[in-house]
Parts: structure tokens; C-alpha cells; sequence
């Protein structure tokens, strides 16, 4: 199926470009399928193609972190696969965010309205036509939000989680292009992105964001972020946690520790995101290229393994990472539904299905570290064994 290719695309080794397409090719399907059910049309919709489209592009997402992802199947061959799919899709431009192709050739022009005045000197009529500019009523709305509020990513935007309506509002739409993961302080945000971390001054009530530097990042893989405080941050590098120091203009870094193997292949990454506590836990997801998935819980500073808790199959796209009035949770992005999962603190710490097909796709979540107050309980049964949770089947909607 991904063995032919084509030859002569430009951008078919560039993932963002890649995810571009999918993106505006699933929106594309997707509003075609809204019409279908609003409107009671008899449209076909390619439901094969939908599905392809979801598994490339939570392939290419891994990939974008991982080179070695699925290693057997290269981005040029994924990209063949994915432009065949997304042909004729044409993004919307005029939007916050940027067009796909560039230079947008949209031009947007007011519809004029036309007006007629007659002058009657003596027995002459004069006609004038004038042009009249409507006006522009701008509503600006104040968005209050507590300082413990769970950020979250998805398709360039910056929201949040509102765990009592399972909503997502917009707060922010970022235009420079994709990015993975987001870490935030009191009065600080930070977007990660391939080459750069992206910082923002915020403030939580009234809701305001502004940007302040561009911060050279040459190590960060892309997958986990957390703050410390506003000059040290938490990520991953191929199999390790380190510590991101971005007093500079450029980050530097500093080993924290080599991630556990575990299961089948010895290759560990962090996928998701990573959760510091005020109780001095650090806790991240993890999986290896068989696509089997952990929960770890460190003591942090001292980055002693404490507990490694097997997630895998319940949870096999761990993508965010968060607490909630003392709860854990993670977002789990799978093939064809997104489900919100909460951990239970005490052996043999059950993942319970909370909030299942959430609208979109979370690419990581971040909580205010101090905000961060609960963390997985030791017990002399699970502290140095890895504890296999169960999975309930209630979901709340």
C-alpha cells in the first residue's frame, strides 16, 4: 500500500507540511459529512480514506518526535500515500493561521453599496454614485480562567479543558507553523516547536497572551514539556529526561536521567507529556518502537524511579498529561476516537474512561506546577515491580 511513490514533490520529507495536508483534507471531509447529516444529503463520503488519513497522520506526528518510528516505512513513502489522498484540497485562507500554499491568491474586497443623489439646478440632473465602507463593530469578550487550568494543543491553537462541560475553548491560535507541546507558569507559556521554543507573557484573570522571545532549542525532540519555573524547563532527548535551561537566548541542557526499558524493544521514548508536582513527583508517558506504552512516576530532583504502571493497550497514544481538582488524567488519542482517561492514585492504579470521543485531536497539556498537588501512592506491593492496571468500562459523558 505505501510502496509507490512520487518523485518529483519538494516537501514530501517535511512532516509539518505533510500534517498541513491531512488536516485540511479531513476538514474537508468531515464538513462534507456535517452537510450530509444537517442537510439530508445522499453525498458519498470516502470513509476508507478518513481512517488512512488519521493513521498517517498520527504516524507522521510520532515520527516528527521519533525519526525511528515505524522505521520499516520512511517519510517519503508515507508521503506518496498522503498527497494522492489530500489532492485538490485547497486550505482557507483569510483565517488566523497561515494558507497552506503560500502566497495566498484570495483577495478579500468589501461589497460596495451604491447610493444616487440628484441635484435639480434649473433643468439639469446630476448623478453621483458614492461608495459607502460599512462599519466594523468589533465585540471583545473577557475570558476569566482560574490559575490551576489545564492547557491544551491541537491543530496550531492554544485551549483549555473545561472538565465540567468537556469542552474546549480557543484561546489563542499560533500562525508560525506546527508545533508539539505546551508548558506554562504563573505568568509564563511556552509552545515547542522543531528548532525554537516560543515564549509568552500571560496573564490568567483577565485572560491575556502576548508574545515575548524566540528561544533557539537544538536538542528538544518535540515530545513531553513542563515548566520548573521561568528559567527551567523539563523535556526529553532520544531516550532521556533532561532539564532545559532557557535563560538565554539559546537553551541549554542537562541530562536528568535514561528512561527504563521495558517489553519487547529496548528503545524508550517519551510520548505525550510529562506532569511535575508540587510534591516533588515527576511523572511522564513513555512507549517503545513495539508501540507499547508506560506510566512513570519519579522522585524528582533525585529522578529515582519509583513506580512504572503498564497502560498498554488501554492507553496506546498517551498525548497529554494532567490533574484536576486531585485527579490524574491522560488524553489518549487513538485511531478513531479521543478519550479522556482518569488514573487512580493506589495500586493497582486503574485507568477509568472518563470523557470518550472528545472533539479533537490534544497534541499535550499543561498545568501550573503548583497546581499539581497528587501523585501515584507507593505500596511495598508495587515499588519495585511494574503494576498492570484494569480498565472499568463506565463513561461519563
Amino acid at each position: 500500500m505505501l510502496s509507490p511513490r512520487l518523485t518529483n514533490c519538494p516537501e514530501c520529507a517535511n512532516i509539518p507540511s505533510l500534517l498541513k495536508k491531512i488536516d485540511c483534507k479531513l476538514a474537508e471531509l468531515g464538513n462534507g459529512l456535517y452537510n450530509n447529516i444537517s442537510y439530508m444529503l445522499n453525498q458519498t463520503i470516502p470513509a476508507g480514506d478518513i481512517l488512512q488519513l488519521i493513521a498517517y497522520r498520527r504516524i507522521l506526528t510520532h515520527k516528527y518526535c521519533n525519526p525511528d518510528y515505524v522505521h520499516n516505512y520512511s517519510v517519503q513513502m508515507i508521503a506518496s500515500r498522503v498527497i494522492r489522498l489530500t489532492a485538490g484540497c485547497i486550505s482557507r485562507c483569510n483565517e488566523p493561521e497561515r494558507c497552506l500554499e503560500e502566497p495566498c491568491d484570495i483577495t478579500i474586497v468589501a461589497n460596495p453599496t451604491t447610493t444616487s443623489t440628484s441635484t435639480l439646478p434649473a433643468s439639469t440632473t446630476t448623478t453621483t454614485s458614492t461608495t459607502v465602507v460599512p462599519a466594523t463593530t468589533t465585540t471583545t469578550t473577557t475570558i476569566n480562567l482560574s490559575e490551576c487550568t489545564t492547557f491544551v494543543t491541537f491543530n496550531n491553537r492554544i485551549g483549555y479543558y473545561n472538565f465540567d462541560t468537556n469542552d474546549i475553548p480557543i484561546l489563542y491560535v499560533e500562525g508560525y507553523g506546527s508545533f508539539n507541546d505546551i508548558a506554562n507558569t504563573q505568568n509564563k507559556l511556552w509552545l515547542a516547536h522543531p528548532s525554537k521554543f516560543i515564549e509568552y507573557d500571560i496573564t490568567f484573570s483577565p485572560w491575556s497572551i502576548s508574545f515575548n522571545r524566540d528561544i533557539i532549542a537544538n536538542q528538544y525532540t518535540g515530545a513531553g514539556l513542563v515548566a520548573i519555573d521561568n528559567t527551567n524547563l523539563i523535556g526529553s532527548y532520544n531516550h532521556k529526561l533532561i532539564n532545559i535551561d532557557i535563560s538565554g537566548s539559546v537553551a541549554t541542557y542537562t541530562d536528568l536521567v535514561t528512561l527504563p526499558t521495558f517489553g519487547s524493544n529496548a528503545s524508550t521514548y517519551v510520548s505525550g507529556d510529562i506532569l511535575l508536582t508540587s510534591t516533588g513527583k515527576l511523572l511522564c508517558t513513555v512507549f517503545n518502537l513495539a508501540g507499547e506504552t508506560r506510566l512513570l512516576q519519579y522522585e524528582y530532583p533525585a529522578m529515582v524511579l519509583e513506580i512504572m504502571v503498564d497502560i498498554y493497550p488501554t492507553i496506546t497514544g498517551p498525548y497529554g498529561l494532567t490533574e484536576n481538582n486531585g485527579n490524574i488524567y491522560i488524553f489518549n488519542v487513538g485511531f478513531d476516537t479521543n478519550t479522556l482517561f482518569s488514573v487512580s492514585q493506589t495500586y493497582p492504579y486503574t485507568l477509568t474512561p472518563e470523557v470518550e470521543n472528545i472533539d479533537v485531536q490534544i497534541n499535550g497539556a499543561s498545568i501550573y506546577t503548583n497546581c499539581a498537588t497528587s501523585n501515584l501512592l507507593t505500596t511495598t506491593t508495587s515499588s519495585s515491580t511494574t503494576a498492570i492496571p484494569t480498565t472499568t468500562t463506565t463513561t461519563t459523558v
